[in-house]
């Protein structure tokens, strides 16, 4: 399956019948992967939706819907892993299920910037590869206080999220639970809070206190940043 992301259709009623040029660096991977006139092109708006039609030089020609996939909120509100491991973690993270990724500042950790043009492109590169319907989307960077403050108050981090349903989990090597999924529907919404490479400190663990978070772990051992969230959504898939 070849695919492409033209998050433009998410607007759109029907973009059936529409014609959409393939951009140069498309174009080379079409070549690279030998696609000649009258193969099949999926489309997708990065929300869920899907359209194929077929190639007509450097077009996609008679674009007809595929279909819709509903997959379970993911928001990994984390703090960012130096260089090439933050890119891994980007790429990865979308093939298991990210639909939502916030940067957060914590005592332990540095500035968490994320340059929104980049970002972008690993995770449409990772989504094309895994062929998912849905690409991550960025929000923007809080300290840890800011975002137990939202917690508390039961403030959705998302405009259209459901807050009554979902489910916060801390990642701590001292939790007293285990993250372990049991009876909780694919559709739940979660949200993952993983902190720096030196962890919480003690003032920032006692902020959950009274939260309705569950402090868990993952085992007795110490993890980097870009393992834990990844194991997290392995255990908590979201389709």
């Amino acid at each position: 399956m070849f695919l492409i992301f033209r998050p433009e259709l998410a607007t759109s009623t029907d973009p059936s019948g529409a014609r959409i040029t393939l951009s140069d660096a498309e174009t080379h991977h079409a070549r690279a992967r030998r696609l000649h006139d009258g193969d099949p092109i999926f489309v997708g708006d990065g929300r869920r939706r899907r359209w194929f039609g077929s190639l007509r030089q450097r077009q996609i020609v008679n674009l007809q819907f595929d279909r819709e996939l509903e997959e379970g909120v993911r928001i990994l509100c984390s703090a960012i892993p130096e260089g090439n491991r933050r890119d891994w973690l980007l790429a990865r993270a979308t093939e298991l299920g990210l639909t939502h990724f916030l940067p957060v500042v914590c005592e332990r950790s540095g500035p968490q910037r994320m340059d929104a043009e980049r970002f972008g492109r690993l995770v449409e590169e990772a989504a094309a590869q895994s062929r998912r319907f849905f690409l991550p989307v960025l929000l923007p960077s809080c300290r840890l206080p800011e975002l137990v403050q939202w917690i508390n108050e039961q403030r959705p981090l998302l405009p259209d999220a459901v807050v009554a349903d979902t489910t916060w989990l801390v990642l701590h090597p001292a939790g007293r639970e285990r993250a372990e999924i049991h009876s909780d529907p694919v559709s739940r919404p979660y949200v993952f809070v993983v902190g720096p490479e030196g962890g919480f400190s003690p003032a920032e663990i006692d902020l959950f206190a009274g939260s309705p978070v569950k402090i868990c772990s993952l085992g007795p051992r110490i993890l980097r940043i870009e393992t834990a969230c990844l194991a997290l959504l392995a255990r908590f898939p979201g389709s």
